[in-house]
């Protein structure tokens, strides 16, 4: 495998930047009572509706995105990596470990 995530220290992370800077999604949220999420604008747009169909205050919805993002947990699907090492340039090491795989030299593009 070359990515490796330590959920229990990533899902610690109150940012959990990995999920907004993957370029192709292999970083998800995962939030109880809510879904999975591949950005914060989804989950931002899903408690803004939430709080619209209640009758709440919909300036809530940036604070109640914070804080889902902080209880949230975190997912890694290495299918669609292209192995760009955002999340490992993101780090910190003792979260993400990220090796190339071919040989130290990333993915092989056969057209293009």
């Amino acid at each position: 495998v070359h990515i490796q995530v330590d959920y229990e220290k990533a899902d610690k992370d109150p940012y959990k930047m990995w999920v907004s800077a993957c370029p192709v999604n292999c970083y998800t949220l995962v939030v109880e009572g809510k879904g999975v999420f591949a950005s914060y604008k989804d989950l931002y747009h899903y408690n803004l509706e939430l709080l619209k169909k209640s009758g709440e205050d919909p300036s809530k919805a940036v604070r109640m995105t914070l804080d889902d993002i902080k209880r949230g947990r975190l997912r890694f699907d290495h299918v669609a990596c292209v192995e760009c090492g955002t999340c490992w340039f993101i780090g910190p090491p003792n979260v993400i470990r990220f090796r190339h795989q071919r040989d130290g030299r990333g993915v092989k593009y056969s057209y293009g």
